[in-house]
């Protein structure tokens, strides 16, 4: 079986952020007006011959691309297929505890020299 180990379905906001206005102008691709459903995504894999995909939630430094319960939505959709990996803002990491349910002592002791140092 194939796993794609790094997968996101995308959801409209994603989509329609301007770090892929490059993209679309180069591909001419036309933005759906709606969200995709997750059929869409399972369809892909199939004509792909990919048997599981980790859907990844995206957390950007300025927005959420796609949220954690996102991620989690669309791996009910297809449980079998899907498995959900979650993403907490590595800026901060108090607010990566917080949608953790980890307290702040629980984060690698790196991630919070990372945050200090960019603080």
């Amino acid at each position: 079986m194939i796993i794609d180990a790094w997968a996101q379905h995308p959801t409209l906001r994603l989509m329609q952020d301007p770090i892929f206005d490059s993209l679309r102008r180069w591909t001419k691709g036309r933005m759906p007006e709606g969200e995709v459903p997750v059929a869409a995504t399972i369809a892909a894999m199939d004509r792909a011959g990919i048997g599981k995909s980790l859907i990844c939630a995206w957390a950007a430094p300025r927005n959420g691309m796609i949220s954690n319960d996102e991620v989690a939505a669309f791996v009910a959709q297809a449980p079998d297929r899907l498995v959900g990996v979650g993403a907490a803002r590595h800026l901060s990491f108090k607010a990566a505890a917080t949608e953790l349910n980890l307290t702040p002592s629980a984060i690698s002791p790196c991630v919070r020299r990372h945050a200090r140092a960019r603080a």
